[in-house]
């Protein structure tokens, strides 16, 4: 229908491949097509006129909505939103989530320059430590938060490792190799190594605002997603 499609194609997707679990389709210059795919196991005795009818009206209900929500979404610039930050607390002890934002825009003033370490398969444990090593400075990583017991920390060496999505940023600000060496791949045995993360979420979280985490579990997965991706920063003088 191309009545829709003036709404991003990334938002189109999103609710066909999500929501409905859809194929969307590119025209031969590579944009979107008007078009979809669905896969029916069953034998229809129409040709399946049926199905594609029924599944053309709950799409369109599905774009209908997400073309509502982006047309409402447009009324806004993103700037005048900014004092509605105010109005929610990102951490107990470390104000709103405007506060949050305000801090990251003073940080980011100062950044001249961005590095991922490693190599496109992420980097390795030796990678990290010879950069902390050499540079005297943390590193940045994503870690998956939000799987396991993760965020409850407390205490003592995390192990409840669990294979998640990541979705938080937090610093590796030392590591104990347990008397293990690396192997070619510059990583430790599995099991092996503990990571000292600081995170942002202020002393009231984990150990006075601190973890240690195992770098792996036993078949060698990284814990929580820890350090899958790595980077540091360039700032001015």
């Amino acid at each position: 229908d191309e009545t829709f499609m003036d709404v991003p194609a990334e938002v189109l997707i999103t609710s066909m491949r999500s929501h409905q679990k859809y194929f969307s389709l590119l025209r031969a210059d590579g944009s979107l097509a008007p078009r979809f795919v669905v896969i029916s196991n069953m034998v229809a005795g129409d040709g399946g006129q049926a199905v594609v009818a029924g599944n053309q009206r709950v799409l369109r209900a599905r774009l209908s909505d997400a073309k509502f929500f982006w047309d409402t979404d447009r009324r806004h610039r993103l700037d005048s939103r900014l004092d509605k930050l105010a109005e929610r607390t990102f951490y107990a002890s470390l104000g709103t989530v405007r506060d949050k934002a305000d801090r990251i825009a003073a940080l980011a003033a100062h950044i001249t320059g961005w590095h991922m370490l490693g190599t496109s398969n992420g980097p390795s444990t030796q990678d990290i430590e010879a950069y902390m090593a050499s540079s005297g400075k943390p590193v940045s990583i994503t870690v998956g938060a939000g799987t396991g017991s993760w965020e409850y920390y407390h205490s003592g060496v995390y192990n409840g490792c669990k294979d998640g999505e990541e979705d938080h940023m937090i610093n590796i600000v030392g590591w104990d190799n347990e008397g293990t060496s690396f192997d070619s791949n510059g990583n430790l045995p599995p099991g092996k190594g503990v990571w000292i993360l600081r995170n942002s979420w202020g002393t009231s979280w984990g150990d006075g605002g601190f973890m240690r985490t195992k770098m792996t579990d036993a078949k060698g997965v990284r814990c929580n997603a820890v350090a899958k991706e790595a980077s540091y920063f360039d700032f001015d003088d």
